[in-house]
């Protein structure tokens, strides 16, 4: 995969004849799991179950030209505390999760989700994550990406991953 890091995108346009696919593929998948919030230490952040206290961190650091040029057409911007309130309402009744708080000194500063595929997609799945701009470029995207591929090949019975990036990103 392309590196991960600062976006490049001097025109600043969405299109989506500007991404790229990624593809990885589970040597063991395992079971679904679910009920137990999670919470994944790494070196340089926690990976863990929203909690209804993120939605300022959420809407401050979401609120950002440079993290809504990179994501889904579905992420709005601006991106308000009522914008983060929604969020987080949708996917803390979420079961099993899927949604993920990128957490730095006990802030929420960015998510990462993995999206289920359904129908002749079954068992494979769409992981995506955004991140604070005040954060980029100190490894926390690339170490968070590495964990989350990790528990989503040993927590749900995928087959396959894919990851889908502007080519800017």
């Amino acid at each position: 995969p392309a590196p991960l890091g600062r976006s490049k995108n001097p025109g600043g346009k969405r299109s989506d004849e500007n991404f790229a696919i990624f593809v990885y593929r589970a040597a063991n998948p395992g079971k679904p799991q679910g009920g137990t919030p999670v919470e994944l230490k790494l070196d340089r952040c926690t990976v863990r179950s929203f909690r209804a206290g993120d939605a300022e961190s959420i809407a401050e650091h979401a609120n950002n030209r440079g993290v809504w040029i990179n994501v889904r057409d579905r992420f709005p911007h601006p991106y308000t505390l009522k914008d983060a309130e929604a969020y987080l309402g949708r996917v803390m009744a979420t079961r099993p999760e899927t949604s993920f708080a990128i957490d730095v000194g006990g802030a929420a500063i960015g998510a990462i989700g993995i999206e289920p595929g359904e129908g002749e997609y079954h068992g494979s799945a769409e992981i995506g994550y955004w991140l604070g701009e005040a954060y980029w470029g100190r490894g926390i995207a690339t170490e968070v990406l590495r964990a989350m591929t990790e528990y989503a090949f040993s927590t749900f019975g995928f087959h396959r991953l894919e990851a889908i990036a502007f080519e800017w990103n």
